[in-house]
């Protein structure tokens, strides 16, 4: 289906007012692209860090709230439609943040055809949020994955490659099949094919397929062991890695399109019994930012903020 299918009669592009009444109607449904073949496992990550509402007696509260979708999910939910439904609620009264989940658990999920996880945290007394802030590590990726007992928290950042290799960069924008054309395998002389890796880059830039937006994102990208079969080994040339991602800076696509097409490619020139998983996180807009990862293996993803988030 085209991106002007999807998105006709879509809040998308359209001028519109912020709603001051509840007002679940405005939630749109968004058929995904199927088949994504070799990818059973995956979630989109959302985090609405503007979310308020009113208790019972009046007063405003505020909270970020995280909410997590399968990809199995038959809809996703348009960005525009999220973010003006959510503003529906600042002046909507709840008795309880229970009561609160239950209906955005609802609504959210009676739209995308799927149950969404939501979790809610409470804003930290300003004494308790500066302690958290003290213990961050510098430079920290932010990245973590854990792939059945294993878990990886440091990753090989590829975007100094362009400063090493003498290279020029790949011509923008890149069609579909050119793109994918730019993946090599990595010579499996010069590596331990038998290992895992994790590779990571800030480079990724896509745009909105309606407004021309620009999505800023950083992708991490894990290949290793399948949980069944024999294991290739296989692994990507980073430098073709790199030249692949920043092809992507003129594609117009969503977010979670976007992370699929990524990870077929991939897994297309790594082959099936490679694991393999791709985990993107992109910068907030409106308040909410979107961070979907698909793999092929049972896999657990962190949801930790980067520093541009």
């Amino acid at each position: 289906m085209s991106q002007d299918k999807l998105t006709h009669g879509s809040l998308l592009g359209r001028d519109t007012s912020y709603p001051d009444s509840y007002a679940p109607g405005l939630l749109e449904a968004l058929p995904r692209r199927r088949p994504l073949a070799g990818a059973p496992f995956g979630e989109d990550i959302w985090n609405q860090y503007e979310l308020s509402w009113l208790d019972d007696a009046g007063y405003p509260r505020v909270g970020v709230l995280e909410c997590r979708l399968p990809c199995s999910s038959p809809n996703l939910i348009e960005s525009k439609s999220m973010k003006l439904y959510f503003n529906s609620l600042n002046q909507t009264r709840f008795t309880s943040s229970e009561m609160l989940l239950a209906r955005v658990r609802r609504d959210l999920s009676g739209c995308a055809g799927a149950e969404w996880q939501l979790a809610l945290t409470h804003p930290l007394p300003l004494t308790q949020a500066a302690a958290v802030c003290a213990e961050a590590e510098p430079g920290d990726a932010g990245f973590a994955v854990s792939v059945g007992e294993r878990q990886w928290s440091e990753a090989v950042l590829i975007d100094e490659l362009t400063q090493a290799q003498a290279l020029p960069g790949p011509q923008l924008p890149a069609p579909e099949a050119e793109r994918r054309s730019l993946l090599r395998l990595a010579d499996k002389r010069a590596v331990d094919a038998s290992s895992e890796e994790v590779l990571v880059s800030h480079l990724l830039k896509t745009n909105c397929p309606v407004t021309g937006q620009p999505d800023w994102a950083s992708v991490l990208i894990w290949t290793g062991s399948a949980e069944q079969g024999l294991d290739s080994g296989h692994r990507v040339d980073r430098q073709s890695l790199l030249d692949y991602l920043v092809s992507y800076r003129q594609h117009s696509g969503f977010h979670e399109q976007c992370v699929e097409e990524i990870f077929s490619d991939l897994a297309a020139l790594l082959g099936d019994d490679r694991g393999l998983l791709v985990y993107a996180r992109y910068t907030r807009r409106g308040g909410i930012d979107i961070n979907p990862w698909r793999s092929n293996v049972p896999a657990q993803v962190a949801n930790t903020r980067l520093v541009r988030q």
